[in-house]
Order: C-alpha cells, then structure tokens, then sequence
C-alpha cells in the first residue's frame, strides 16, 4: 500500500464518518431492542444540555476543518498550525491512535447491550456493564472518542484541532461526573465497588 494513500488528506474525514456511522447504527440497534430512542439528552438541565451541544459543536466543527484543509492546505498554516518536524512520521502516529480508538469505542459501544444510551435517563435504572472494555475503564466509550480527538489534533495539531481536543476532555468529564453521581444513586454499593477497582478514564 502506497504511503501516499494512508497519509491522504481525506483520512481524518473517513475516521470522522465511520465514528459517526458506528454511533449511528448503534442507535438504530438500541432503538430497536428498546422499542424506543436511546438518545436521552435532558435539554433541561442546563449543564448537560450545554455539554450535548457543545460535543455536537466539536464533531461538525472538526468535520469542516477537514474538509477545508484537505480543499485548500495552506489553511492549515493559517489556522495557527504547530511547526514539526518527520510530518509524516507524526501522520503514522496519528493514523494508529485514530484506529485504535475507533476500534475500541465502537467494542465498548456494542459491550453496553441494552444498557447503552445517549445521555441520561434520571427515571430508569440501568444494569451495570463491568466486563470487556468496562473492567479496563469505567468509560471506554468516552475514552474512545478522546482518542480520537488526540488523534486528529496529532495529524493537524493547529489551535482549531488543539481548542477541540481541550473542550472535548472538558465535556467529557463533565459529562462522565454527572453519570457517577447517577450511578451512584441508582446502583448504589455495586457501582461504589467498581469505582474503587476501575480508573476512570484507563
């Protein structure tokens, strides 16, 4: 396989659908089993219907930089990108962590079963998934999906992918303590257990 062909402009773009299309499916097989939608954002509250959207904001924002610079490169100096040197050593690297993380985030998707949602649900009580990805990190899914901010910032480390990368871990944890406090009180002592042998993140 040509190199040329690895390192194409459009790589971050087919990491960016096939995250999208993998969550998608994803949400179409649970919407099934469920017999309803597994998208349980709570607009409401004002913290996580912020993160919801501010998440959303990085996806489509991090789509049009890849479009744009693939178009049109010398955007990429423009946009404040960091000087380095072996770019397309740093390409290979980034192109690892891309693959890795999707691979991972779209195993610990499919390892929540019927247990797997978009948001929060206060009223109802989920069981607790400990096993494959979740005995390495209480949120896999999540680390995946970091990942794979780290590794488009490594492919095109610019303020565009770095602001990205800072405001995905931000919602991120948000996100992810706002769950605990739920587990926390909707599973009680079990949950409390994984917790203390678990990392959060990995």
């Amino acid at each position: 396989m040509s190199i040329d062909i690895v390192l194409h402009p459009l790589v971050p773009l087919a990491f960016g659908t096939a995250f999208l299309l993998v969550t998608l499916l994803r949400s179409i097989l649970s919407a099934r089993q469920l017999g309803r939608s597994p998208l349980v954002i709570d607009r409401r509250d004002p913290i996580l219907g912020f993160v919801g959207a501010v998440f959303a904001v990085i996806v489509f924002a991090l789509l049009i930089y890849f479009v744009a610079i693939a178009a049109a490169p010398a955007l990429e100096r423009a946009m404040g990108q960091v000087p380095r040197v072996h770019e397309d050593g740093w390409r290979l690297a980034s192109l690892v962590v891309l693959t890795a993380s999707l691979i991972w985030m779209a195993a610990a998707q499919f390892a929540m079963g019927r247990s797997w949602r978009v948001g929060i649900d206060q009223t109802e009580i989920l069981e607790l998934r400990t096993n494959g990805p979740f005995a390495v990190s209480r949120n896999p899914i999540f680390t995946g999906m970091l990942g794979l901010a780290a590794g488009l910032a490594l492919w095109s480390p610019t303020a565009v992918t770095l602001a990205a990368l800072a405001a995905a871990y931000i919602s991120l944890e948000v996100q992810i303590r706002a769950e605990e406090v739920y587990l926390d009180r909707t599973i009680g002592e079990a949950y409390r257990r994984y917790r203390a042998r678990t990392p959060r993140w990995i």
